[in-house]
């Protein structure tokens, strides 16, 4: 199993234009907060803005060179709710025959999360089709 065709990096980086924001600290926090110095204040604090850019790697071959999943529980429910997340190890190659040639020296080689269901007789070809929907991804197809 496989994906190919145009795949889009997503490229995330802080950029030159900031944003001010207000943080308000609350007047109770306990001693041991890191921000124990600034409760009850308001500090207004510069961020970067975050630029996106995108680079398209076109015939690429992708492979899903690891499948992890994790169990995580959301509190905010009752009872606690199971959360299964798959994290994806994906290796993208110039081609099949790079890959074959050379696995373990992908081009790019990027982890990526996904939500998960384990109610699947096949958990990499159920990872294939969850991964087509990540952003950057939409346009492979099955190799």
């Amino acid at each position: 199993m496989a994906l190919t065709g145009t795949w889009n990096q997503i490229i995330k980086s802080d950029s030159e234009t900031t944003e001010t924001i207000s943080i308000v600290y609350p007047s109770d926090l306990p001693m041991d907060d890191p921000n124990y110095d600034k409760r009850g204040t308001t500090v207004e604090e510069e961020i970067p803005l975050i630029a996106t850019s995108i680079q398209a790697y076109e015939n690429v071959y992708v492979l899903i060179r690891n499948l992890r999943v994790t169990n995580t529980f959301d509190e905010s429910t009752t009872p606690p709710t199971k959360i299964h997340t798959g994290n994806l190890t994906i290796g993208v190659y110039a081609s099949e025959d790079d890959r074959n040639n050379d696995i373990n020296n992908p081009m790019i080689s990027e982890e990526v999360r996904i939500s998960f269901e384990l109610d699947c007789e096949n958990h990499y070809e159920r990872a294939y089709q969850l991964l087509k929907q990540q952003e950057g991804y939409e346009s492979l197809i099955d190799a």
